[in-house]
């Protein structure tokens, strides 16, 4: 049976609560009221009932002081003498007593050494009154004794009410006197025995009222409509809890909870209705299986009640949870948002918002890098974020609203001359004088040339080189060499490649030695296997040198056009590339003639019309620019900035790997982390879950926001000689809220709530929101839920199972859950039969 207060004008809802608390158990007892200011009048008038007690009371609420009148007192001191003093340590642990007093074993009828075993003097005080020992314990000071009344006991139930006299000593520890009073308490007790008295034969008197004029003595549940409470509803509900426990309406378990219902048409934004007391948001109309399963729950709280109105279907489904955090700088290269604590450089967490001027959701990654004092809030911290991997659509809507706000620049200083390097700046230390050296990896030099070249013109003091092939890269700068393939010409052949290290000193193959100006064939993409000639030949048609019927005859007798190590390995390599990005790929190859001299020949790959073939065309090469190469030899390796295309599946394993290539030469530091940007041109959801757990510094889709890509290089670089840099940026300051999200595991679905597995502890009373799958289709792309149980997984250490409810559920949403529910079981069922 429970205690409930219903504040609600409309007869018709009314009617509707009662009926359903019947069903529920009809033994509850109800009483309504149309506004807070009825409830009120009736049930907190007596507010200040507590203020009449005598000064040294004054500390007592209505169920301590209910707890005292009923004890029997005892008429002796517990002492020797009518007081003693006792010294306590920090923790509240009794000392010394005065031995004067105490030396005959009289102290609460305890000998010495039961007095040494107490842990604390709260032992010597029921439960009740332990709360009003911590407050006197928190005021107290050196400077000033402070009093008290607290009733003391013994293990044979004996009670002693004693005034308490204190003030903290200069070790740290409390000095208290102990003083039995009789005289002074007898009065007082008795004054609020006959007040108790008086109270019961009122209630006794109301007997014979109906039940529902009946005061409650104690109220487990207050459901409220938003609307009909006074002033701010939260701020209603904040005094009004404090008002019901400060005059015992408490329940002996728990606290009294509070529901609150609300119209959904009413636009009040749910944000403005969280409450660290309330427990639940219901919108009206009120459907009544939600409601009779909310209430079991919410009236056998703290415990974890199992659902008897609603079944829960059990599906371990990944979802992400959210916190609401506030966007305080945004801008088109990252933002900043406000938080309680700093975060490590590095954390990658996921966000969902909206800016002012688009009604379309935002969803993106952000990358951690930066933490610094929030300037207006000296509790608070400001952490900046590089978006990680945004796709084209947000970055639109981001550049849209920077461009819609008044005197926005994007930079505070446009001038480029400004931020140049001066060797003479005296304020330099060492490590910003040094040149820092990135590497552009990428199968396709158009792109690989623009890159570099945003980043060249972008920031001083840089040295940027390229490279075309992942084996070479291995190969030139971290000291890799792979095996040849196997059962190649040049198995066994080790570093001896007929290519040369040299590229000036290898001809440039003409049209003569490819039979005009290209020469093209198709092979088996699975086998390699020649599947016929593109280009027509004629019998002694030579190709390099090489008889061309013999070469494009059958079989792989092509592939000794690619004879040497670089070339076996940089074919293989571009094949694979053909058939993992569907893209069309030209590289130059040095191809071996029939005397064994090299020459310079463009090579394009590319799918073939029918499925499963790959079209190869050598060309001719006019261009010789390219010949004079560049440094292969890098002092340090700062940064590396690579194509998507090149990177492998297992990320974390592969970066590992490079980071140890290049502390093995020397590149980087002895344990120090291995810069990687990746540039891609779109990556698959799984492919961005797998970047959003791996430690890559960046993620970018083209085509590149280069204000974005120059800033967070030149964070990772360290280069303050470049108008990108981190002091140089204008930031927007909207406070937008986002949703900050994290991954866990769903453990079940249900119209009215669910539980979920969660690596830390989700506290009881917390309001998250629920994100992904099923909760996509919920108004805003996400469900409020309030958090009421939690517990560790048996055998999980770490592992949490979560409880929680849907905090205001639409009915255009619950419609929905349902139809889901009812689909996906019948679906199961059918899959299992």
């Amino acid at each position: 049976m429970a205690n409930i207060i219903i504040i609600e004008d409309d007869t018709k809802v009314a009617n509707q609560i009662r009926s359903y608390f019947k069903e529920l158990d009809e033994n509850h007892r109800l009483r309504f009221f149309a506004t807070s200011e009825d409830f009120q009048n009736v049930y907190l008038k007596g507010d200040d009932r507590e203020t009449g007690y005598h000064p040294l009371f004054r500390s007592y609420n209505a169920v301590q002081m209910d707890w005292l009148i009923k004890q029997s007192l005892q008429p002796k001191s517990p002492f020797s003498e009518p007081a003693a003093k006792v010294q306590l340590n920090s923790s509240a642990k009794p000392t010394a007593f005065d031995n004067e007093t105490t030396q005959a074993g009289h102290a609460f009828s305890l000998t010495m050494d039961q007095l040494k075993e107490l842990t604390s003097i709260k032992d010597l005080l029921p439960e009740p009154f332990h709360a009003v020992w911590e407050s006197f314990q928190m005021n107290l000071k050196p400077a000033k004794v402070i009093s008290t009344a607290l009733p003391f006991t013994n293990p044979n139930g004996d009670v002693w009410l004693l005034k308490i006299s204190g003030q903290r000593n200069t070790k740290g520890g409390i000095d208290i006197v102990l003083r039995h009073q009789p005289d002074v308490f007898e009065p007082i007790m008795e004054t609020e025995r006959k007040i108790a008295a008086a109270k019961i034969a009122q209630e006794v008197k109301s007997e014979d009222e109906p039940d529902e004029l009946q005061l409650l003595s104690t109220i487990d549940l207050l459901i409220f409509k938003i609307g009909n409470v006074q002033g701010s509803p939260m701020e209603w509900l904040t005094k009004t809890a404090a008002a019901m426990k400060k005059l015992g309406y408490h329940p002996p378990d728990f606290r009294t909870r509070f529901v609150a219902t609300i119209y959904e048409d009413q636009n009040v934004n749910k944000l403005d209705l969280i409450h660290s007391q309330l427990d639940d948001l219901i919108y009206l109309p009120m459907d009544r299986l939600i409601f009779l399963q909310k209430m079991e729950i919410i009236l056998g709280l703290p415990a974890m009640t199992r659902p008897s109105f609603l079944f829960m279907q059990e599906q371990k489904t990944p979802i992400e949870i959210s916190k609401i955090t506030n966007i305080e700088r945004i801008s088109e290269v990252g933002m900043a948002i406000r938080n309680p604590v700093p975060l490590n450089p590095g954390v990658i967490s996921r966000f969902k918002f909206r800016v002012p001027t688009s009604p379309d959701t935002i969803i993106t990654l952000a990358r951690s890098h930066y933490s610094t004092n929030h300037p207006d809030l000296p509790d608070q911290q400001l952490v900046h974020f590089h978006f990680f991997g945004m796709d084209r659509e947000d970055k639109k809507r981001i550049f849209g609203f920077a461009k819609k706000a008044e005197g926005h620049r994007g930079l505070k200083d446009e001038d480029d001359g400004n931020f140049e390097f001066s060797a003479d700046n005296l304020f330099l230390t060492a490590r910003e004088k040094e040149i820092k050296h990135v590497i552009v990896l990428d199968a396709d030099p158009d792109s690989a040339d623009s890159t570099a070249g945003l980043l060249r013109e972008g920031i001083n003091q840089i040295n940027v080189v390229t490279e075309n092939s992942y084996y070479l890269f291995l190969r030139n700068y971290l000291g890799q060499v792979d095996d040849p393939p196997e059962g190649s010409e040049n198995e066994g052949a080790g570093s001896t490649d007929a290519k040369s290290d040299d590229p000036s000193e290898i001809r440039l193959a003409t049209p003569h030695d490819l039979l005009g100006d290209s020469v093209s064939w198709v092979i088996s993409a699975s086998s390699q296997n020649l599947v016929e000639p593109v280009t027509e030949f004629e019998e002694g048609d030579l190709i390099l040198g090489h008889a061309a019927g013999e070469l494009l005859d059958q079989n792989l007798n092509w592939r000794r056009l690619f004879k040497g190590l670089d070339n076996e390995n940089l074919l293989d390599e571009t094949l694979k590339l053909v058939l993992s990005t569907e893209k069309t790929y030209k590289r130059k190859f040095a191809l071996t003639d029939s005397t064994d001299r090299q020459k310079w020949v463009q090579v394009g790959f590319g799918l073939h019309d029918q499925d499963e073939q790959i079209l190869i065309e050598l060309s001719t090469l006019e261009d010789v620019a390219w010949m004079k190469g560049q440094d292969t030899k890098l002092e340090r390796l700062d940064l590396l900035v690579v194509s998507e295309d090149l990177v492998p599946e297992n990320v974390d394993s592969w970066l590992e790997g490079l980071r140890g290539l290049a502390e093995k030469n020397d590149l980087i530091g002895a344990g120090e982390e291995l810069k990687v940007v990746v540039m891609a041109d779109n990556v698959t959801k799984k492919r961005l879950q797998t970047y959003r757990h791996s430690k890559i510094s960046g993620l970018h889709l083209k085509p590149h926001n280069v204000r974005a890509l120059l800033f967070e290089c030149s964070n990772h670089l360290q280069a303050p000689f470049t108008k990108h840099n981190f002091e140089n940026q204008q930031w927007l300051t909207p406070k937008i809220h986002a949703h900050m999200t994290k991954e866990v595991t769903l453990e079940g679905l249900s119209e009215f709530g669910s539980t979920l597995q969660s690596p830390a502890e989700i506290q009881p009373g917390t309001v998250l929101f629920l994100h992904e799958d099923i909760f996509d289709n919920a108004p805003n792309q996400c469900l409020a839920a309030r958090f009421y149980h939690s517990e560790e997984v048996q055998g999980q250490k770490g592992i949490f199972t979560c409880a929680f409810i849907y905090y205001g559920i639409t009915d255009a949403f619950l419609k929905f859950c349902r139809s889901w529910i009812k689909n996906n079981y019948a679906a199961k069922k059918s899959k299992e039969s």
